[in-house]
């Protein structure tokens, strides 16, 4: 029967002890002060925008990552919609019943 130690030769009490002791460690409280910071700037686009058609008062813009922009008011003012999934639009029509 085999009565060394079963960590091999050298290895002691104090050794395990000091090691469990580096191993627990301390742990400091997580700061996201920096993730409210950049929650808050002003986010820079950069939509690539592929077709604009006309349909009535509206003008229609659409573009990548599933930007759509829509004007009433000749382009003076744009309210922005993003479509679920972001599809890359490449084109739009307007049809002669008004429909883009």
């Amino acid at each position: 029967m085999y009565k060394g130690n079963i960590f091999g030769p050298g290895f002691s009490a104090i050794t395990l002890v000091f090691s469990l002791a580096l191993l627990t460690g301390c742990e400091a409280a997580l700061d996201l002060s920096g993730v409210a910071d950049e929650s808050s700037k002003t986010r820079l686009r950069t939509d690539q925008y592929q077709k604009m058609a006309r349909s009535g008062d509206a003008l229609v813009l659409v573009g990548s990552s599933g930007v759509v922009l829509r004007s009433v008011d000749d382009a003076q003012s744009w309210q922005r919609q993003e479509i679920e999934g972001r599809p890359n639009f490449i084109g739009l029509s307007a049809c002669p019943a008004g429909e883009l």
